[in-house]
């Protein structure tokens, strides 16, 4: 609570410094690991769903960016996430964005998904998801009929 007592004709100007801790909105990821398993290369995984959780149910959880650590890991289309970013998970609330693999080479890839928030206001537990996945041949199309 702040009281400021003056006298209104002497007074013109006040300036105040204030200083704080905030508590930041706890925000949890679950699970802690997405694996794609084997997917055809040059072609796009099953999606998988990834929780954004506010634990915080007094305050609005605001998400700016999904950064994915790895090109071969992207939000596609799906999920109860909205659409566009940024956006906002209600206190106590949660939604899923859908996250694919895409590989390009017959190798295993792997990589992480951190979530940032406005002003980095959120903590999140864990910090950021693990994504693993596997690159594999197309499996060969057989035309003599001797399948």
């Amino acid at each position: 609570t702040l009281h400021v007592h003056a006298d209104a004709v002497r007074l013109k100007q006040v300036l105040l410094n204030l200083t704080g801790n905030a508590t930041p909105i706890r925000a949890l990821l679950e699970p802690a690991s997405l694996d794609f398993g084997a997917t055809v290369a040059t072609t796009t995984s099953a999606p998988l769903l990834l929780g954004i959780g506010n634990a915080d149910a007094g305050t609005t959880l605001p998400v700016d960016t999904l950064q994915f650590a790895s090109p071969r890991f992207l939000r596609v289309p799906g999920g109860s996430c909205p659409a566009d970013l940024p956006f906002n998970v209600p206190g106590g609330a949660s939604c899923t964005p859908a996250i694919a693999f895409q590989p390009i080479a017959f190798a295993a890839s792997s990589g992480a998904l951190t979530i940032t928030s406005t002003g980095n206001v959120a903590e999140f537990d864990p910090a950021s998801a693990a994504l693993d996945g596997i690159g594999i041949p197309e499996p060969p199309l057989f035309i003599d009929g001797f399948e």
